[in-house]
């Protein structure tokens, strides 16, 4: 609820927790989770995670297909301050071990009311709301139950019927 522009620091620590925690969710080989972050501080409360989400594994969109044959393959050049990343930057690549991108369904409430809306987020906007603790956690869930939320996540209208718009 603050109008504040993010300062660059939290942008970037938000997006390296986005990396570290998409790195630890592939180690899983799971494909539906529950993912907790340390958005507020609530440890008058005993607590220490202040907001959970569903977090799966989306598919990669299938590739473009290749170019008509009479169309001439088209040239790139590369200018002198073009520099390849370096390791430690490299994007997390998409492998057979890790397919796609981490999609989060969770609940938000509207700045200060009690009136809440259901959200899909990329791990990158999940944990850019400048948190309290640059932290996450995760617990796997059995594998039945994966299998079993995994196409009600991705269905708008099934996620849909599991608001309602009070915020608890």
């Amino acid at each position: 609820c603050d109008e504040q522009p993010q300062q660059a620091g939290d942008v970037v620590r938000g997006l390296q927790l986005a990396e570290r925690t998409a790195r630890a969710l592939d180690a899983t080989g799971a494909q539906v989770l529950l993912l907790a972050r340390a958005g507020q501080d609530l440890r008058q409360y005993g607590l220490r995670w202040s907001h959970l989400g569903i977090v799966y594994r989306e598919a990669p969109p299938a590739p473009p297909a290749p170019p008509a044959a009479e169309e001439p393959e088209p040239t790139m050049q590369r200018t002198a301050w073009h520099q390849p990343v370096a390791d430690a930057e490299a994007p997390r690549p998409t492998t057979a071990a890790a397919p796609g991108v981490w999609r989060v369904v969770h609940k938000l409430n509207h700045c200060g009311s009690g009136d809440a809306a259901i959200y899909r987020q990329g791990l990158g906007e999940f944990f850019m709301d400048k948190p309290y603790r640059y932290e996450a956690a995760y617990v796997v869930l059995a594998p039945e139950l994966q299998a079993r939320l995994l196409p009600l996540l991705k269905d708008n209208a099934a996620v849909a019927r599991l608001h309602a718009p009070r915020y608890s």
